[in-house]
Formats: C-alpha cells, sequence, structure tokens
C-alpha cells in the first residue's frame, strides 16, 4: 500500500474469552476479510495477574495466532492513567509495562495507550498532570523501542463534568514534545468529534493538529454528540444519534473523504476498523490519504 498507509486492521470483538475458544474463529473471520492486521484486546484477554505477565496463556494465544497471513496490533488496558493520583502511578506503570511484554511476545506492531483523563476534583494544575505523562511516556518510549514496539497515545472525549480529556491538538502538543521515535498518537476520529463538540472546538481543525502524529487510526462514524441523557436500548441511543456509536463508516457525519484529501499522516500508517461491512470502504479511504499524500 506504500509507505505511508502500513495496512488495514480489523479489532477483535472485546470478548472475555477466558479458555480462549473463540479466538481462533474469531481470527478466521479477520483472516477472510483479507486484512493486513487484527488488534488484539489485550483488555479483554487474561494474560496478566497482578502486573504479571501468565507466560502459559501466552503461549497458548501465541500458538493460536502462529501460522497466519497476518500481523498484529494491540489495544492495552483501558484503565491504564498516567495523570492519575501519586499513589496509582506505580501499577499503572507495572501493568503497562506488563502489556508491553506481552505485546511483544505476540508480534505487536502498535500498541494504543490511552490518553490520560484529568480529575477535575483535584488541585494539580492540567499543565502539571501532561508533564507527568509526558515524563513517564518519555521512559516508556524505550521500554517499547527495546520491544520494536510503537506506542499510539488514543485521544479520549470527556465523559462527564468531573473528568475531562484533552482536544486532539492538546495531545499532538504533547506528542511533539515528548519527541521519541516510538510514541506516537492514535487518532480516534469518533472521540474527537464528540470531545470538539463538548469543549466547542472544530472537529476537522482538531484532527489536522493531531493526524502528522498519527501512525494509528480508529475509523468509525458517529453524530459528534455526548450522550446527554440514558438511552435504555442501542436503537434509542442511535436514534437520538448520541454518544461514541462506533456506527459503519457513512452512516454518522464525519466528512471521510474531506478528511482523507485534507489530512497530513505520517508513515507506516495502519487504518483500523471494529466492523467487517465497513472493510470496502475502509481500504478507499487509506487508498485516497496514500493518494492525497504522494
Amino acid at each position: 500500500m506504500g509507505n505511508r498507509v502500513l495496512g488495514v486492521g480489523y479489532s477483535l470483538a472485546n470478548e472475555e474469552d477466558y479458555a480462549f475458544r473463540t479466538l481462533g474463529a474469531r481470527l478466521d473471520e479477520a483472516q477472510a476479510l483479507g486484512v493486513d492486521f487484527v488488534e488484539l484486546p489485550l483488555h479483554s484477554m487474561v494474560l496478566i495477574a497482578g502486573a504479571r505477565v501468565l507466560s502459559p496463556r501466552v503461549k497458548t494465544v501465541k500458538d493460536i495466532l502462529a501460522g497466519r497471513p497476518l500481523r498484529y496490533t494491540v489495544h492495552g488496558a483501558l484503565a491504564i492513567n498516567l495523570m492519575d493520583v501519586p499513589q496509582r502511578l506505580a501499577r499503572h506503570q507495572d501493568v503497562l509495562k506488563a502489556s508491553l511484554d506481552v505485546s511483544a511476545e505476540l508480534g505487536g506492531v502498535h500498541y494504543v495507550l490511552h490518553n490520560g483523563v484529568t480529575d477535575l476534583a483535584r488541585s494539580v494544575s492540567e499543565d502539571d498532570l501532561f508533564a507527568q505523562q509526558r515524563d513517564i511516556l518519555g521512559a516508556f518510549g524505550e521500554e517499547a523501542a527495546q520491544r520494536g514496539l510503537i506506542i499510539a497515545v488514543e485521544n479520549l472525549f470527556t465523559l462527564n463534568k468531573t473528568h475531562a480529556a484533552a482536544l486532539p491538538s492538546r495531545l499532538a502538543r504533547e506528542i511533539a514534545a515528548v519527541a521519541h521515535p516510538n510514541i506516537w498518537a492514535c487518532l480516534d476520529f469518533s472521540h474527537a468529534a464528540i470531545n470538539a463538540s463538548v469543549l466547542g472546538a472544530s472537529f476537522i481543525d482538531e484532527v489536522a493538529a493531531l493526524a502528522p502524529f498519527a501512525k494509528h487510526l480508529h475509523l468509525h462514524d458517529s453524530f459528534g454528540r455526548p450522550a446527554e441523557f440514558r438511552t435504555p436500548r442501542r436503537a434509542e441511543q442511535l436514534a437520538y444519534g448520541e454518544g461514541d456509536l462506533h456506527l459503519p463508516l457513512g452512516l454518522g457525519d464525519i466528512p471521510w473523504d474531506t478528511l482523507m484529501e485534507r489530512l497530513d499522516f505520517p508513515g507506516g500508517v495502519v487504518f483500523n476498523v471494529d466492523l467487517a461491512d465497513v472493510m470496502e470502504t475502509t481500504r478507499r479511504l487509506a487508498a485516497r490519504a496514500q493518494t492525497a499524500g504522494s
């Protein structure tokens, strides 16, 4: 696909398959789609306990992955927060290190890590919390390099009035400040659209700021609206167009073609989706991004 786009990836469903009985079948499905990468949901796979790698279980998964014409990326623990309180930081880092060990053993190329979330009740300034995260990311850049991994820090969106998530443009500045060849971004378009809406920013400007630092993309559609009230069923959530819906590309209102023409990605980008029925659309967008960057 060229040096700008590394390939198209597909996220496995977040099933807590303790005995890995369905993993092979899910990989078969991904393989039948003709994808280049599969994103493994490490956060839903019991491979770490108390920040210790469960080596026999990792070997079981490694054997299931072996012999397939696939490459792998990994989505790490969702709870890791490098902006957390000091008394929990060591635990976050221990889990992150174990996660990198597992990812490397499974042949991972990119490791997706959530950007830190700010607790608005704390008296610590946002700038100080970002400095804390930068220091940790700088150290873990070396850990990633030793394992042949790229850490891709994913932009999130603000869920409530007590915790805040940074806009993509702020994450872009942070990645630039870390300035480590193994620390990049994961640009999640729906997250960006929702957070831009919540914080009154321009969605297109925000993703344009982060794109040059994003070697990993999460593509799924939404209407860029936060969930303002409870909708008991997913069908109702879709009817109102609220929340992080993970819709097929084109069912929401994210302007995909416009974005692929405008955004300036670095080399080696993985276009990752989590819905099988949008694979052709994703390949078309990846090809368009490749052409736009040539």
